[in-house]
């Protein structure tokens, strides 16, 4: 079966080139468009963060998109102007400040230049795997510190409405009684409405509402706000007991033609030290920040696309240099647009091409009107963006995943804040080592031994390779650790045997789940054994391993599952399960990776001796930044018989708007209930119609609504994006019991 399916996977994975591009042009062009959507504000809401030129994120957005997106080493990637060289971009124009925000930024573009040339090197000596020798805590807590950053230096843009005289983060927060008494109430105003419409939309459910992403709302219902404050003209306000300015500055202000008005480096501080540091900073950030993105954008493209990373690195450097050339900001692969180039269907890299093009398009034939829209509506998605990567669930999942990553992510970010980037992130790595080491037991010198040289041993046993590690398994290692296992050819009995290492961390665990999973899916099979004898500090699979191994009492959950399963005489299973490939089988999970299931039930359907099983999943949506975690119980029904593959779930009215834009909706027209309550499609439309029988379209009418999803051999159904109670999975038994006996007499009646 596995077989079948790398067949299937390998011959349907769609090409760029050829009659691919044809074949993929309508998602393509349609994901691209969505993008582009997403793309605008946030490039403008970079380069204003940056306080450079707002042509310059546009700038490197086309740039990327038109020339370089069809070289990419990723073929769902979207690249773009990155949050984290803000900061980096922040620091060289305060540095280098003339006085002129043109000129002075001139001297900033040759930078990026020397920059890109950087990122080209390390992709061309295939550099790329150094991303991973950063320990994932550090670059969480670079994120966390950066969004700390962004939020404070957006106060002057989003509050006041002009330049404070305080310019260092930590002095910004220790002086917020400044920003209280000198608040422009007209610009708080565009703020805090821009902020709302942010934070609410995401969670009504009112479909047309997800036409248009949250900044494109934000920016088009942020332009009304500009004619009722008459923000057009130059005036004084007397509010608060002081004079109060509006004017046109509180606008997006971009040239009149941005092909004529091309901002070209100034090289003249070329010999200057500090300007070879900030090539420094520039270089390392978009290296640890753009690897990190291509990596997490891969784990979520549904066809399972291997990036070229050493490839990305030169794609990304020669689009930086290109860009630096001609006025616009370095270019990385960035999380947000690219989560959503995947959830709109893209298929290739011409999505991203398309992306650049409407971009283009949107500011060479409507950039008179963006320019009605306020700086502060574009300073309410960075502080938006800001929050996310500093938000309270970034350091609850940080906890979660142990006390240690919580200290190393909150050690990072406050060093960075004091001491800068650099400095910052080499002491978050001492300080992952000195965890580490006090963790190990193990004496310094013998702690560093094991460091410099862990032991790994390659064992054959007949048909069997096992990779034996001893001593220390951790970030500062995991590039020899990755060698060896992926020397390994495909399609062999693996097993990673962790038995013997007194210490395995976060980054290699997380690592080793990863290419197991990728490599089982090939065709191979990978395990990871001797975990189990390891104390851990949490819960979570990829918390720190260590020593001895703890015994956990059952919660209260657990105990009723257990007792509801032992009462039916089923199996169940409440360890942790990070071999998750069968849901890879629904289209549900193409783009949405299951980390691990848990509270596993295992039991069969008597009457049709058919095996199902319920568990707890977690599963990603996004990524990084724009990742949202979630929680929900799903019910696996294996089946005697195949059934052609569909999903069925509640239709909303928007469903039906969507449908006349080619949404592909089954509908009955002798049914007309059934086709107003349920949303059902599928490539198969008369296989799927013989299967829907009068009899099983009743069934769903007269039960619960489940999210259901056939792959063929086997159905999934969930009801909620939580997990489910006891009850609940009593009720979703029931369910999946008669909807058997429904299918399988239709089963009887087609073979007959």
């Amino acid at each position: 079966m596995r077989h079948l399916q790398l067949m299937f996977i390998q011959n349907h994975i769609p090409t760029p080139w050829g009659k691919g591009s044809s074949a993929n042009i309508r998602y393509d062009l349609s994901a691209g468009l969505s993008v582009a959507l997403v793309a605008l504000p946030l490039c403008l809401g970079k380069a204003l963060a940056s306080g450079v030129p707002l042509s310059s994120g546009i700038v490197a957005v086309v740039v990327s998109g038109l020339l370089f997106s069809l070289f990419s080493g990723s073929q769902v990637a979207v690249k773009g102007p990155a949050a984290g060289l803000i900061v980096v971009t922040l620091g060289a124009m305060e540095y280098f400040d003339t006085g002129n925000i043109i000129e002075t930024f001139k001297l900033v573009l040759p930078i990026y230049i020397c920059a890109g040339a950087v990122l080209l090197l390390l992709g061309i000596f295939k550099m790329g795997k150094l991303a991973d020798f950063f320990p994932t805590s550090v670059v969480r807590g670079m994120l966390a510190a950066i969004g700390v950053i962004i939020f404070a230096k957006q106060l002057d843009i989003g509050f006041l409405g002009e330049k404070s005289p305080f310019k260092h983060t930590l002095e910004i927060i220790s002086n917020l009684g400044y920003y209280i008494s000198h608040i422009n109430p007209v610009v708080t105003i565009i703020t805090v409405n821009s902020l709302v419409i942010m934070l609410l939309l995401p969670r009504l459910k009112l479909r047309i509402l997800k036409i248009l992403p949250p900044p494109v709302w934000v920016m088009l219902l942020s332009v009304p706000m500009v004619f009722m404050f008459n923000l057009t003209q130059n005036r004084e306000l007397h509010m608060l007991g002081r004079s109060i300015h509006l004017g046109p500055d509180l606008l997006i202000n971009l040239p009149e033609n941005i092909i004529a008005d091309v901002i070209f480096p100034d090289f003249s501080q070329i010999g200057n030290p500090m300007f070879w540091f900030f090539v420094l900073l520039v270089g390392l950030v978009s290296v640890i920040e753009h690897l990190a993105s291509a990596k997490a954008v891969e784990s979520l493209d549904p066809y399972k696309r291997k990036a070229g990373m050493n490839r990305e690195l030169i794609c990304s450097g020669l689009a930086t240099m290109v860009s630096g050339l001609v006025g616009g900001l370095p270019v990385i692969a960035v999380i947000a647009p690219s989560t959503v180039n995947i959830n709109q269907g893209a298929r290739t890299v011409w999505a991203s091409f398309y992306q650049g093009l409407f971009v283009f398009a949107f500011v060479f034939f409507f950039g008179r009107y963006i320019e009605f829209v306020p700086l502060a509506a574009l300073s309410a998605i960075l502080i938006h963006t800001s929050f996310k990567l500093v938000s309270p669930k970034v350091f609850k999942d940080s906890y979660l995943r142990g006390g240690e990553q919580f200290i190393i992510l909150l050690g990072t970010m406050f060093a960075i804040l004091s001491y800068g980037l650099v400095s910052g992130i080499a002491l978050g790595i001492g300080l992952t080592l000195l965890i580490h080491s006090l963790k190990s037991g193990m004496s310094v010198k013998l702690f560093f031994r094991y460091l410099l040289r862990p032991g790994i041993r390659v064992i054959h046993e007949n048909e069997d390779i096992i990779i034996k590690l001893k001593g220390i398994a951790n970030f500062f290692n995991i590039l020899k650790i990755k060698k060896l296992i992926e020397a390994v050819p495909g399609g062999k009995h693996i097993l990673l045997e962790f038995s013997s290492a007194r210490l395995v961390d976060h980054t290699v665990l997380e690592y080793a789940h990863k290419h197991s999973k990728e490599y089982n899916r090939l065709g191979g099979n990978m395990e990871l054994v001797g975990l189990d004898v390891h104390t851990t500090s949490s819960t979570h699979p990829f918390s720190l391993h260590v020593n001895l191994p703890k015994k956990r009492r059952l919660s209260r959950r657990q105990q009723h599952l257990q007792l509801y399963a032992q009462e039916n005489n089923w199996q169940f299973q409440p360890e942790l399960n990070w071999h998750t490939t069968q849901f890879d089988r629904y289209n549900f999970f193409a783009a949405r990776p299951v980390e691990f299931e848990k509270n596993i039930i295992t039991g069969t359907y008597q009457n049709l001796g058919l095996t199902w099983r319920i568990s707890d999943i977690t599963f990603d949506e996004g990524a990084l930044v724009a990742k949202e975690v979630f929680h929900t119980t799903v019910h696996l029904i294996e089946l005697p018989f195949e059934l052609p593959t569909f999903s069925l779930e509640k239709e909303h009215f928007t469903d039906k708007v969507l449908a006349l834009a080619g949404f592909n909706d089954i509908d009955f027209d002798r049914n007309d209930l059934f086709s107003k309550s349920f949303l059902l499609h599928g490539d198969n439309k008369p296989a799927i119609e013989s299967w829907f029988t009068e009899e099983l379209r009743d069934f769903f009418l007269n039960h619960e609504i489940y999210h259901l999803e056939s792959a063929g051999k086997s159905l999934m159904l969930f009801q909620y994006f939580r997990l489910a109670s006891v009850e609940n999975i009593k009720k979703m038994v029931d369910f999946g019991d008669e909807l058997m006996g429904v299918l399988h007499k239709i089963h009887l009646a087609q073979a007959n």
